[in-house]
C-alpha cells in the first residue's frame, strides 16, 4: 500500500492505494498531519497516526472510522501485532486492542522511538530509541530491557 495525494475541486485529500494506484481508501479531510500508517491487510484495516495524537483506526473496505483514541502527544509510529494496535509517541508505547480501541497496556521507554517491532509469537516488542538504542520488553510481564547502541 502506498498513500498519494488525490486532488479534488473543493481540497485536496489523501488515498491509500496499492501499486498500480488503485485507490483502496479515501482519507477525510478533516485528519491532518499523518505521521504514521500501518495496514493490516488481512482484517482489512488501516491504522493512522498523527502529529497532534490522534489514533484512528478504519477499515479498508467502507472506509468508516471503527474507533479513535487521543494520545495528547505525536503518534509518530503505529504497529498492528495480533490483537493489539501498538502506538510509540515521544516517551511512551501505547497498546490498544484492534476491535475495541481500548487501551490494554503501556510501557515507557527512555526516548522517542521511530521504529517498533514484534515477535512472531507476540511474547515480544522492540523499539529502536534514539539515544539508547533499542529496547525490548515483554508486554505482558511489563519488562523494559535497553540495550546500548
Amino acid at each position: 500500500m502506498c498513500a498519494r495525494r488525490v486532488e479534488t475541486q473543493r481540497s485536496a485529500n489523501r488515498a491509500v492505494a496499492d501499486w498500480t494506484a488503485k485507490v483502496s481508501l479515501d482519507v477525510p479531510s478533516g485528519i491532518r498531519f499523518i505521521v504514521a500508517l500501518a495496514v493490516d491487510g488481512a482484517a482489512k484495516r488501516i491504522a493512522l497516526g498523527t502529529e497532534d495524537g490522534v489514533v484512528q483506526v478504519r477499515s479498508l473496505v467502507s472506509g468508516k472510522a471503527l474507533w479513535q483514541a487521543s494520545l495528547g502527544d505525536r503518534a509518530g509510529v503505529v504497529l498492528f501485532d495480533g490483537n493489539v494496535l501498538r502506538v510509540a509517541t515521544s516517551n511512551t508505547v501505547v497498546g490498544f486492542d484492534v476491535t475495541s480501541g481500548l487501551e490494554v497496556e503501556r510501557a515507557s521507554i527512555p526516548s522517542t522511538s521511530f521504529f517498533l517491532m514484534a515477535s512472531d509469537d507476540h511474547a515480544r516488542v522492540a523499539a529502536v530509541v534514539f539515544g539508547t538504542g533499542l529496547a525490548v520488553w515483554a508486554p505482558a510481564r511489563g519488562e523494559l530491557v535497553p540495550l546500548a547502541p
